[in-house]
């Protein structure tokens, strides 16, 4: 997809970069501040400080999130269609996205900036054991809410994709909670490959390389990002949702093993997806894959064999009036012998 579509995914990539950046910078700047607000501090001034300042820039952090996931709705719709093998028209369909799913995606963006806000503050914090000599528990909470940010970043992960796909919002974490555990490492492995790239940069403490790392972001970083979670949750979701619920969809986009032609390429695809996706329940999947409801089904046999009945009583009374007009020229045929004799 890169090597065939890349101008397509520059231009969303600047686009999504308009909702992404903020977010960037205010982080950074941020960062820059605060280094310097406490650098002729004692240490015990400085780690309040910390903790005061850590209040202001993880909470603005969180209502950025909510701006940048709203523009990640418009990335994640046309990625989505590049991998489903559909037209893009880059900035309409952008746009489109993001008015179609900026409802899910919002709450997705508010819970991940809550959350890794709170675990950041809580790192944060948690650096007053240290100024007591307590290092074994400083230890032990960075290590904890390090690997709970990790987990919701890969929750998240999910979430975001589902969000794109226009699931409840309710469900949006608890499903991404569930497919998570199911493919754990597999997931830890794609969220490695698909931020790490990304993120380094400003988790790297020279200015510069930031400032770097916010380019990177602005031209391919977010693109990137959003075609290998989309493609790892396509793969995922083939072998838990669609191959039980919409089986129609299952390698959508991807040439089979036989050399066949893709899959189902319709232009309505998305707004399939929607519809089954928000009409998510037990009654889906008794109704079964292609649509029709039992009752239709039913009415559906109940046509075809009155069909084959009303076939079955042509039929015979064809076959009766073959056999009574055969029996009228047998009769005839034998009247002329009589008259010939």
């Amino acid at each position: 997809m890169f090597r065939t579509r890349f101008g397509v995914l520059l231009k969303a990539n600047l686009l999504c970069a308009l909702f992404v950046l903020p977010l960037c910078v205010w982080d950074t700047i941020c960062g820059w501040f605060v280094a310097d607000f406490i650098k002729d501090m004692t240490a015990a001034q400085q780690m309040s400080a910390l903790i005061n300042l850590s209040l202001l820039r993880y909470g603005t952090d969180a209502l950025l999130c909510v701006l940048a996931a709203v523009g990640l709705g418009g990335m994640y719709y046309v990625v989505r269609r590049l991998c489903w093998v559909q037209s893009v028209k880059v900035t309409s369909d952008f746009f489109r996205g993001v008015k179609n799913g900026w409802k899910q995606f919002a709450v997705t963006g508010l819970v991940y900036g809550i959350g890794t806000g709170l675990l950041r503050y809580l790192r944060s914090f948690s650096l007053l054991t240290l100024t007591e000599g307590n290092s074994f528990a400083w230890t032990v909470s960075v290590v904890l809410t390090v690997v709970a940010e990790v987990l919701l970043v890969c929750v998240s992960l999910f979430a975001m994709f589902e969000a794109a796909l226009y699931v409840r919002t309710g469900k949006l974490f608890t499903s991404g909670a569930i497919l998570t555990f199911k493919r754990l490492f597999s997931t830890l492995g794609i969220a490695l490959v698909a931020l790490t790239p990304v993120a380094i940069w400003f988790v790297l403490p020279w200015g510069f390389l930031q400032i770097v790392g916010m380019c990177v972001v602005a031209v391919v970083g977010i693109c990137y990002a959003v075609t290998v979670q989309t493609v790892y949750c396509l793969g995922v979701f083939d072998v838990f949702v669609n191959a039980v619920q919409y089986p129609d969809f299952v390698g959508k986009g991807l040439a089979s093993a036989s050399g066949e032609t893709p899959g189902t390429t319709t232009e309505n695809a998305v707004e399939i997806v929607a519809e089954n996706a928000e009409k998510n329940s037990a009654e889906n999947v008794d109704e079964g894959a292609n649509g029709n409801t039992p009752k239709d089904v039913d009415e559906g046999t109940y046509r075809k064999d009155v069909n084959a009945e009303n076939s079955d009583e042509q039929t015979g009374k064809t076959n009766v009036d073959e056999t009574q007009t055969a029996s009228e020229e047998s009769g005839n045929g034998t009247d002329d012998k009589g008259e010939n004799k």
